[in-house]
């Protein structure tokens, strides 16, 4: 008899643990893939950011400079 009460409280843990599980952890795993998402995209706007930034230096950098002229005009 004892045997089978034991059984029984284990089932039914078991069951409710499970419950528990799918339907709290749910949300959390919801909002975390969320927030993953909302992570990737600021990333690739500061890698996108960071590319506009080296190629505006690199065509500053490989622009010749022009000297400049001293004097009025002639």
């Amino acid at each position: 008899m004892v045997l089978r009460d034991f059984a029984l409280a284990m089932i039914l843990g078991v069951l409710v643990g499970t419950y528990s599980s799918v339907f709290v952890a749910s949300p959390i795993v919801f909002a975390w893939r969320k927030e993953a998402k909302r992570v990737v995209v600021k990333r690739e706007k500061v890698v996108e950011l960071a590319a506009k930034k080296q190629k505006a230096e690199e065509k500053k950098a490989a622009k010749p400079a022009t000297p400049k002229k001293k004097g009025g005009k002639k």
